[in-house]
């Protein structure tokens, strides 16, 4: 809530400016309890904060996100039906085996932007938001236990409780045990402490699929049985307008299906359905479709309902893989941007430090100053050590964030040929040749999926089949809070055009196989490149054999390339494994021979024509058009006759066709497809780094035009 309290000291005004002494002086705050309220989350902010979130999988990943975070090496998601005599519904969980939380840790997530990622490169959590927006895009209450140590905490945030209370402010039930041998104590109790802890209960039993306090324990005891973990229980499933949960399990309980809320009345694939059928079932897709893709690196094992996701290698699963680095031109913006934040970053870590070294002092001097009693020393110790953990991460933190920092601004010795630090990892998809696009990393985790140009058959044939997958820090390129795009789209379409010159240059350097008919007609394709084009049944086989099976271990969580088995196809459709593949011998290291194949080598921009830049020259034989008109140098000038060429095609080609004996020499007027630039049909644009906001909005790839003929007459 906002207070409107007058500030003490004699009302003196808080408009006038504060000294920086005022501002760093910890002991003496210049806004305190004493003298101000605190605003206030609300339950309204929570029901529309999981609003932001476009479906039900991205609610999913950012708990899986909190998992990664957290250090987990498995995640598994479980859809349980409704218990008897409950009112809850059916629920999710999500259980992992990161290194869990402390009661004030967990307290700390339900503040809205409470973060100690910030910053952080490794870390794919930057707004201390994810744990409240995603379980709310999934249900009204969620339910979290978590364990460290010894230590059990169980927190609720539930919008059904909060409704019938019917009040403005956010109330959290949250309770804490010490598991001593086989006996729970709570933890933190004091008189008055004692019936807090009772009423929680109470509330925590009553919207939660567990009816008494024992079935809550054994369920942490089985759920998280290691050292460390979080256990997510999200209940009152969201459903939609004809009463059906938004997520259901699939028939044979391998995956969760999802159902969207808006349904259209024809889609682009599968037939049309008539009016007495269900029109959301076309639309369901696979969850673990989603999560198979989610992570660059994945370093974790996911589970959906005890059965393995097949997890992929982003990079490595497409024919010929190569990388060359961002061209530097225009990304001086970008790079300042960054500086300035780790530098601000590293300022507020290191305030945090100074105030939690100074909270650990004044434990350790009450425990050094008197005498206490048994109980009163064993919390003040527990207090301590809490302290001296969040003092030591805070440390490691500012650590890390100064090591980024210098690492990535310090003078280089030798700098690569284009000045760059951003990697592009390209390939040629060949059982999706007709969806040339770019897939968009943030911290090694995927934000968004974006087209190449292909309006014309012509500009399809120059990146035909091409993926680029480019990972960008947080810091470099902000995303949006919902993790579903970025901030700024206009800086996003600067970067995309850059990449679709890239992924040209990628594909005019390939092997010319991928330009060969040949090549495409034993995978089932036409012999004329549109996207329209479809794969033959035996094309998953053909890839396989050429580029090997890769498959993640479920113990050491490598990659492993082994032979395509017989049943290759229902381990490749399903996305799911039903025994998880494990390495041979006990998951042996990697030998320097694997390590060298799975190597992806730098693209070779020698010997050919590049569409990347000036480096090399133009052969003669693709002359660009615009040298066959020098008479006319003005860019003006030229886009103002564009017309009166227009109608004197028809008159110079009838001329042209009288004198082919050649009595007289008239020169060839081409019209140019694009009026501003004339451009050849083998011929690109050169890269134009000073454009404007709205200009690069209008060069983004996302609709299809079927030809330039539309486009030429607009630019008219």
């Amino acid at each position: 809530q906002m207070g409107s309290r007058a500030p003490a000291n004699g009302g003196a005004s808080t408009s006038g400016a504060t000294s920086s002494n005022d501002v760093n002086n910890f002991d003496d705050p210049p806004c305190d309890a004493d003298v101000f309220d605190c605003v206030q989350i609300t339950p309204e902010h929570i029901r529309s904060n999981g609003t932001v979130h476009t479906t039900p999988y991205a609610g999913i990943a950012e708990l899986v996100d909190n998992a990664v975070d957290s250090g987990a090496s498995s995640v598994r998601i479980l859809y349980k039906g409704q218990p008897p005599n409950k009112s809850c519904g059916n629920y999710l969980l999500v259980v992992d085996n990161g290194q869990g939380m402390n009661r004030s840790e967990s307290l700390n997530t339900i503040m809205i932007g409470y973060s100690t990622k910030k910053g952080n490169s490794d870390s794919i959590g930057q707004f201390g938001n994810g744990l409240k927006s995603g379980s709310m895009r999934l249900g009204e209450t969620l339910v979290m236990c978590t364990k460290k140590h010894i230590e059990f905490t169980i927190l609720m945030i539930s919008l059904k409780y909060l409704d019938t209370i019917n009040n403005h402010k956010c109330y959290v039930p949250c309770l804490s045990y010490e598991l001593i041998g086989s006996i729970w104590q709570p933890m933190h109790l004091t008189t008055e402490s004692d019936e807090k802890h009772e009423k929680a209960l109470k509330i925590i039993l009553q919207y939660s699929p567990f009816a008494t306090e024992r079935e809550l324990q054994e369920h942490m005891l089985s759920s998280l049985s290691g050292l460390s973990g979080t256990s997510i229980i999200v209940t009152h499933l969201k459903r939609l307008e004809n009463n059906k949960y938004e997520m259901i399990p699939s028939m044979n309980d391998l995956v969760i299906k999802c159902r969207p809320a808006i349904e259209e009345p024809e889609k682009e694939k599968g037939r049309k359905k008539s009016l007495d059928e269900d029109p959301s079932e076309e639309e369901e897709m696979f969850l673990s479709e989603y999560l198979s893709e989610l992570y660059l690196k994945p370093k974790l094992a996911l589970y959906i309902e005890n059965r393995k996701v097949n997890v992929k290698d982003p990079i490595r699963q497409y024919l010929e893989p190569r990388w060359a680095y961002l061209a530097k031109g225009g990304l001086e913006m970008f790079l300042e941007r960054e500086k300035k934040g780790l530098e601000a970053e590293i300022l507020r870590k290191q305030m945090l430090f100074e105030e939690k070294s100074r909270k650990a002092e004044r434990i350790l001097t009450e425990i050094q100053g008197s005498r206490h009693g048994v109980a009163e020393s064993k919390a003040l110790n527990r207090d301590y050590r809490i302290a001296m953990e969040e003092v030591t991460e805070m440390k490691h933190a500012i650590v890390q964030l100064t090591q980024n920092k210098s690492e990535k601004f310090k003078p280089k010795e030798k700098e690569n040929a284009t000045g760059a630090s951003i990697k592009v990892h390209m390939g040629i998809d060949v059982l999706n040749r007709g969806n040339p696009r770019v897939v968009f990393y943030t911290n090694g985790r995927r934000i968004q999926t974006l087209p190449l140009n292909k309006k014309s058959a012509n500009a399809f044939r120059k990146v035909m089949g091409v993926v680029c997958v480019i990972d960008i820090p947080s810091t470099l390129l902000p995303t949006a809070q919902n993790r579903e795009g970025y901030e700024t789209s206009s800086e996003v379409n600067f970067l995309l055009n850059k990449i679709q010159r890239l992924a040209q240059t990628y594909f005019e350097f390939a092997d010319s196989k991928f330009k060969s008919n040949d090549f495409w007609g034993q995978f089932g394709y036409c012999t004329r490149a549109y996207p329209e084009d479809y794969r033959g049944t035996e094309a998953e086989r053909m890839l396989y054999t050429m580029i090997g099976l890769r498959r993640q271990c479920a113990k050491c969580l490598e990659f492993r390339t082994t032979e395509v088995p017989p049943d290759y196809r229902a381990w490749v459709s399903l996305d799911i494994e039903d025994e998880p593949f494990q390495c041979d011998g006990g998951c042996p290291a990697k030998s320097n021979e694997e390590r060298g194949d799975e190597e992806i080598k730098e693209l070779n921009m020698k010997g050919k024509p590049t569409y990347y830049g000036d480096s090399q020259p133009v052969s003669s034989a693709k002359k660009p058009v615009a040298k066959l008109i020098d008479r006319d140098p003005s860019p003006r000038r030229v886009l103002s006759t564009t017309a009166s060429r227009v109608s004197r095609i028809s008159s110079t080609n009838r001329t042209n066709s009288s004198h082919r004996n050649g009595s007289v020499a008239h020169p060839r007027v081409v019209v140019p497809r694009d009026s501003t630039v004339p451009l050849s049909e083998d011929e690109s644009p050169p890269p134009t780094l000073g454009r404007s906001q709205s200009q690069l909005a209008a060069a983004t790839p996302v609709s299809y035009v079927s030809s330039h003929r539309s486009t030429h007459k607009k630019s008219e």
